[in-house]
Parts: structure tokens; sequence; C-alpha cells
């Protein structure tokens, strides 16, 4: 006989999964608690679901809080820790939340549909247990993490070991069993005139098995996990994983192609365009690393991003000390730069700024922003004096005159 038990997979989390461990130390107390006070057999009959007596949220709720049995228990939330900590980090917790329980309602109004259109006789047959909400989340993991190994523990007659394989395929053959298990199960009550066949089910149906439950959940969880576009997020990733394997390997034509089937599916995305633009740099490359450092800054500016918008910028200067944007970005830039403690930086950009616009409204303000700075932030009125004497010089009729002549007077007198 060969028993299969996964035990983990190859993503590694940015958060500890809060709400999945609490929902399994819910489960597994709610478990033990009414295992304690009314024993396992009045579990089944108190907390199960059954349609249509009992086909209310509440009883829904509970049902998927309790187990019929400790093995149905560990399987549920071994299932839960392995799918629900990944899904967890890139849903956020509140979302999650939401997941499982919609799961869960999902899947117990399945099973009531199919009880009563195809197995009425079976209604009476209690369903619990959070297999439901579970499926849920292995729907959403089968979109999102389809590339990621699935770690398997096996046992074979004298033999054992394990073996990775990825989410789509080892998460897509247990969906096609609950398929098959589902047809069947619909089949059933069609086949009762022949006892062969009813034998022939016995053997392939497990009892105990919610299968329309468990499809309901997936379903849901596959149908949440494309309208969030989880997929195109699932493959960015892998792609930027490929990426930067290949930029350690020195690979850096194969991170472009990778970096550039990203941006073929996101265009507005500015960390590709600021990963592509360093590797067609290495690459020497001038001409596309200054237009994707270009579209990189322009989107970081767009998007609110100052510190990945100045760092960005610094890396495109120390490539190429020439590079420029336009006018409006760079004057942006100093900006953000003087506002984050980086006044020689910004200095050093509003001289280039004044140095190339000098006839613009940017380029006097840049030249009077120098001055202001050396004044206020750096307590250098001598440097100060300098930039506004300059700037009255170069620029005697602005309307930012009476401005800097003021300026000057009180740098005059420190």
């Amino acid at each position: 006989m060969l028993l299969l038990v996964p035990f983990g997979n190859d993503r590694r989390n940015a958060q500890f999964p809060a709400v999945t461990f609490a929902l399994m130390v819910a489960n597994i107390a709610v478990y033990l608690m009414c295992l304690q006070t009314i024993g396992q057999e009045n579990i089944n009959q108190q907390f199960g679901f059954y349609y249509p007596e009992n086909f209310s949220p509440m009883y829904i709720l509970i049902s998927m809080f309790v187990h019929s049995s400790p093995m149905h228990l560990c399987w549920n939330m071994l299932f839960l820790w392995l799918f629900g900590a990944s899904v967890e980090d890139v849903l956020g917790r509140l979302n999650f939340s939401l997941l499982y329980i919609g799961s869960g309602f999902v899947a117990a109004w399945m099973h009531a549909f199919i009880v009563q259109k195809f197995v009425p006789a079976e209604a009476a047959i209690p369903i619990l247990g959070a297999s439901g909400a579970v499926a849920g989340i292995l729907g959403v993991f089968i979109i999102r993490f389809y590339r990621t190994g699935i770690k398997v523990f096996f046992v074979y007659p004298l033999r054992w070991g394990t073996f990775s394989i990825p989410a789509m395929f080892g998460l897509g053959i247990w969906f096609i069993q609950q398929m098959a298990g589902g047809i069947l199960y619909v089949a059933k009550p069609l086949l009762q005139s022949s006892s062969l066949a009813v034998a022939v089910l016995n053997r392939l149906l497990p009892e105990g098995i919610a299968y329309w439950s468990h499809i309901g959940g997936m379903v849901f969880g596959i149908l949440i996990a494309v309208a969030l576009q989880m997929r195109l997020k699932g493959r960015k990733e892998y792609l930027m994983n490929d990426a930067m394997s290949n930029l350690d390997l020195g690979r850096t034509w194969h991170a472009a192609e990778h970096m550039c089937a990203i941006l073929a599916c996101d265009p507005e995305d500015a960390d590709v365009h600021a990963s592509l633009a360093k590797t067609y740099a290495m690459q020497q490359d001038a001409d596309l690393a200054i237009a994707h450092y270009q579209r990189c800054l322009e989107l970081y500016l767009k998007n609110g991003e100052a510190e990945k918008a100045i760092n960005s910028f610094k890396e495109m200067k120390l490539f190429y000390r020439n590079a420029r944007l336009d006018l409006k970005s760079e004057y942006m830039i100093a900006r953000h730069m003087e506002q984050t403690g980086q006044q020689e930086s910004a200095i050093q950009l509003l001289k280039e700024i004044s140095s190339a616009y000098p006839n613009t409204p940017e380029g006097e303000i840049a030249l009077m922003k120098i001055g202001m700075i050396y004044l206020e932030d750096l307590n250098l009125p001598e440097e100060a004096i300098r930039y506004f004497e300059l700037f009255l010089l170069e620029h005697p009729s602005s309307s930012l005159s009476a401005m800097v002549t003021k300026s000057l007077a009180k740098a005059q007198k420190e």
C-alpha cells in the first residue's frame, strides 16, 4: 500500500501566519472540548451540518470547526498549515479570514444543492469539518503558487523517501480525485438496481467524504484568485526569481529576457524597470539602461515612492554621470532629497538643473533653493551669499528677487 503525506512546500513566507495558527488552535480546541463534554457520536449528531433541517449560517459556521475523528482533524490541520500560511502571506490576514469563512459557506451550500437535486436520501447524513474551507485555500494556492514545489513523504512496502511535485500537478490530481468521487456520488442512486454496481461504488467511494463540499470550496478559491489576478502575480514572482538566479550566475542576457517577459505582462512595474536598467548597465548597453532608468523613475515619482526614486537616480548617475531626466522629474527628485536629509545630493542636482535650464522657472527656483539649503540646513552663510548674489545677477527681474534679497540680508547678518 502506498502512503503519501505532504509535509511542506518550497516557499518562504514574509511573516508569521497568525490567522492560520489561530484557526488551527480554534479547530483543535473546539474538537477536544466537544469530545470531552459530549463524545464523538454526539459531536456528529449535534454539530454536523444537515440539509434542510439546520440550513442556517450559524449551523454551517459551527460545523466548520468540529470534526468526525482525530484523523479527520489531523488531515485538515495539516493541509491548513501547509497551504494556509502562504496564502495568508499574500492575501493579508483580513482577506485570508474572509476567504476561509467564505469557502466554508460555499462548500456547505454546494453540498446541500447536490444532495437536494441528486441524492436526497442522504440528506440525513451530517457533514462537518474544515475541509471545505481548506479547499478554498487550496484553490487560491494552485493559482497563485502553481509552480511551487510541494514536498511529499511516501511509504511503500519496504521503501520510503521524499519527493517534490509542482502545486499545479499535486493539487490538480487531488481536485480530479474529488471530481471523480463527486460524479460517482451523484451516479450512485441511478445504479441502485445493480447490486454489483453498488458494491463497486461502495469500494470506490470511502464513507464520510463530502466530495462536492471539497469541489465547491476549491472552485470558490480559484474564482477568488482569478478575480484578484493572482495568476499574473505568481507568474511575475517566478519570472523575477528566475531572473535573479541567472544574475547570480552571471547570465545577464537570460535575466533580461525574464524581466522583459514580466514587463510584457505588466509594463507599469517600476521595480522590474529598475532591475532591468541595472542589468542592461551590466551589459554596457547604455541606451537601453538609461531608457529603463528613466521609465522606472517616472513610475516611482508617479506612485509616490520617493526613496526608491532617489536610489535609482543615484544608481543611474553612478553608471552614467551625464544621464538626465526631464526637468520636472529632476526637480521633484531634488526636493525629495532635501526633504529626506540628503542636502549634499540635493545641492548637486539643483546645480545641474540651474545650469542646464537657466531661463526656466525651475532653473530660477533651483538656484534659490541652493542658497536656502546652505543657509537653513547646512548653516553655511558664505555659500548661501554666493548663490543668492548669483541669482540676483542672473535673474534681476525675477518675481523671486524680493525673497532672495531678504534671504541674502539674513545670510549677511550671520
